[in-house]
């Protein structure tokens, strides 16, 4: 996938006339807030969602949840022959992917400019760009996304900590995450606005272990993994702010049944839905630059006169066997990504799930790569979905057997 982040002139390679125009257009409704994108299913633009504006103001602009797919609005590209209807009639070449609704991009270029829903919020930081808005001076000269809050290193915990027994409970090497990923525990977060979730939980980096990435000796930003664990037909969490384990589901056949407490609640805001995020990313954060661990990498290359990665999908798959491990973040590698591994590797290994994503996720990781490096692909035994379900033991002999 090939990521622009628009912010001031739109970028025109390979896409179509028609869409440059829908693109200006989009581009004066938002104050330039906007990305676009060049995915499989066609060139998208990602927009502040009017809902979501009008419910959390100026965060949407970062966040942009409204995808516009704009080969299939237009027809063009993979979409010449089928042209964005889908069942129920109407061209829903648009979806928020947190209001989890469809709309229309008619419906879009009649919203009324970004300037009048958040003109409060907006009006002390005019010259501040989308991301800027939310990056934070590290002392060094460089803006980078704000910190969790007040964290400390895994390392530093007790043994009975819960962070520290989730992952001890899954084998980890805790001194081996600290020196991949700075690995650490969020004990109290630095901002109070969080999306509410029910049971008295919000979707807050409070709580949870988080992953820094750090790229040229600069954080540029981090990942906050959610604590959770499965006892015989009960699926608890870590409540961040009771600081006890909450039995939220319980196991019915092959379902999961949320617990009455967390199911759907209705608030002043709205209805609370039990929907938190597995990785919650750093608010500024741009994801497709970012390769977590690409430092720890780097150093582990050095000490060995090689220029080898690993990847995986996330930041505890390659966890499990530490540098030169660096997680993807995603199901799609991008240009920004390719051109940093290019730069510094010269092999790659390759992990990929083994379900339908996961096997698209390695052909598209080939196809970026397999021009400009070696590329092993290493196949999971059977009945492993991930390398983070490995035993460290095993995840050492697929790794090595091929250095």
């Amino acid at each position: 996938m090939s990521d622009f982040l628009t912010t001031g002139s739109l970028p025109n390679a390979g896409i179509p006339r028609k869409a440059m125009r829908i693109l200006e257009r989009l581009k004066k409704l938002t104050l330039n807030h906007l990305h676009v994108t060049n995915e499989r299913s066609g060139f998208h633009v990602y927009v502040p969602c009017p809902v979501c504006l009008k419910k959390r103001g100026s965060r949407e602009l970062t966040d942009q949840h409204m995808a516009i797919n704009l080969d299939r609005f237009l027809g063009t590209g993979k979409w010449v022959s089928r042209r964005g209807t889908v069942k129920g009639g109407g061209n829903w070449s648009a979806y928020c992917h947190r209001e989890d609704r469809p709309d229309s991009i008619e419906n879009l270029l009649k919203m009324p400019s970004v300037d009048r829903v958040v003109q409060t919020e907006m009006a002390d930081e005019p010259s501040l760009s989308p991301k800027e808005r939310y990056l934070i001076d590290d002392g060094k000269g460089n803006r980078i996304p704000d910190h969790p809050g007040d964290v400390t290193p895994i390392i530093e915990l007790p043994e009975d900590h819960h962070a520290v027994q989730y992952l001890l409970r899954r084998n980890y090497n805790l001194q081996q995450l600290w020196e991949q990923f700075r690995c650490s525990y969020c004990t109290r977060e630095k901002h109070p606005y969080h999306r509410r979730l029910p049971g008295g939980f919000k979707d807050t980096p409070q709580g949870r272990i988080i992953f820094y990435c750090d790229m040229d000796g600069v954080q540029q930003g981090w990942q906050a993994r959610i604590i959770d664990r499965i006892e015989g037909d009960g699926h608890f969490y870590w409540h961040p702010y009771n600081e006890c384990w909450s039995l939220v589901e319980i196991k019915e056949g092959r379902n999961w049944a949320l617990q009455p407490e967390f199911a759907d609640e209705n608030s002043e805001g709205g209805k609370l839905k039990w929907k938190p995020s597995k990785y919650k990313t750093a608010t500024g954060m741009l994801r497709s630059q970012c390769l977590l661990g690409l430092d720890a990498a780097l150093a582990w290359n050095a000490l060995r006169g090689t220029r080898v990665a690993l990847m995986a999908e996330g930041p505890l798959d390659v966890g499990r066997y530490g540098a030169p491990g660096m997680p993807l973040l995603g199901k799609c590698i991008n240009n920004e990504q390719v051109h940093v591994l290019r730069k510094h590797f010269n092999r790659l290994v390759w992990i990929g799930d083994t379900d339908g994503p996961g096997a698209k996720c390695t052909a598209q990781v080939c196809k970026a790569l397999g021009g400009h490096m070696k590329v092993n692909v290493i196949t999971l035994p059977a009945g492993i979905k991930d390398m983070g379900e490995l035993s460290p033991e095993e995840a050492q002999v697929l790794f090595e057997a091929l250095l």
